[in-house]
Formats: C-alpha cells, structure tokens, sequence
C-alpha cells in the first residue's frame, strides 16, 4: 500500500514527520494522514510530485542516492490510479445490513467507528475516507457474527460463490473483502 511504502521511506531516512513536512512543503497534517492511509494523493499530483522531491532531498542530506523517477515511479503505482467504485460499496454495505438486521449503532461500536459517519455512509451520503480499509473493517464485522450455515448459505449466494468456499475465517474474510 502507499502508506506502507511512505512509512518505508520515512523509516529508511530516519526522519520524523515534522521533518518530513519541512522538507516536502506539505502540511504536517497531511503528511500524517498519507502515512496512516487515511488520504492517499492522485498519481503525479503537486502533492505526489513533493513528496518524492522531499524524499530526494533528505536522502541527499543522508548521502543516500536516490532517483526521483524512481520513487515517484514506485509511488505512482502505489497511488489510487482506478477509482474505487463507491456505489457497489454501498450496495453491498447495505445489502449486508438488511440481510442479516445488523444494528448499526452496534457495528460502529464494535468497529470504533462513529454511528452517524456509517449511517451517513449506508445512506450515500458520505464516501468513506479510505474505502478499502472501511471495506475491510466491516468485512471483519460479520464472519464472528454470521457464521451459521444459513448464514454463510446467504452469504455465499450474495458473492456468487459456493459456501465451502469460506469454512474458515480466513476464507470468509478473504471472500468479503475481494
């Protein structure tokens, strides 16, 4: 992922975020939300662009070398270059909580998440800020509290796919979040 590959950077360089901000001329801010996952920025965007000069330039000042089309190479590809289809979430987020009456309130709970962000999210309101991690997260909700055979039965027919196709947890998440 692109925040594993910044933090890698970052890591590599022994440089704090504060630092890293200086260098690339992006907030501290922002500089923190790309290295959690929280935003990641679009492919050769000004923000991409001074990421990679600041890595350069750190690395320079470390008397390591370091291309800057490289690293930019590296994290354009690491970037969101196909737009997450955030309507199929939705619908499969939806579908997900009807079918199996899952109280909201209680799924925010259980994920540390905000019971308005996700009602606001179920209802199209609101995109999550990092989809694939949101996707995962509930994901995760649902093999702990749907594991019945006529649970993994419904699940099974939703995804189009045979319910041996997820015996275990790991199957079930992988099948999920697929």
């Amino acid at each position: 992922m692109f925040c594993d590959k910044l933090s890698e950077y970052m890591d590599m360089l022994g440089c704090s975020g504060k630092e890293f901000a200086e260098q690339s001329g992006i907030s501290e801010a922002t500089v923190s939300r790309y290295k959690s996952g929280a935003r990641t920025p679009k492919t050769n965007s000004e923000d991409m662009k001074k990421l990679c000069r600041g890595i350069c330039a750190i690395a320079a000042q470390k008397g390591i070398d370091m291309s800057y089309k490289t690293v930019l190479q590296e994290l354009n590809s690491l970037a969101e270059i196909t737009p997450f289809d955030y309507d199929s979430l939705q619908t499969k987020f939806n579908m997900l909580c009807s079918v199996f009456s899952v109280n909201l309130a209680d799924m925010s709970k259980s994920l540390k998440y905000d019971s308005s962000y996700m009602s606001r999210i179920k209802s199209g309101k609101r995109r999550p800020a990092v989809p694939q991690k949101f996707a995962f997260d509930v994901a995760g909700y649902f093999p702990g509290r749907c594991d019945s055979g006529n649970d993994k039965k419904m699940i099974a027919e939703m995804m189009n796919i045979k319910p041996d196709q997820i015996k275990t947890r790991n199957a079930y998440l992988s099948e999920l979040t697929n």
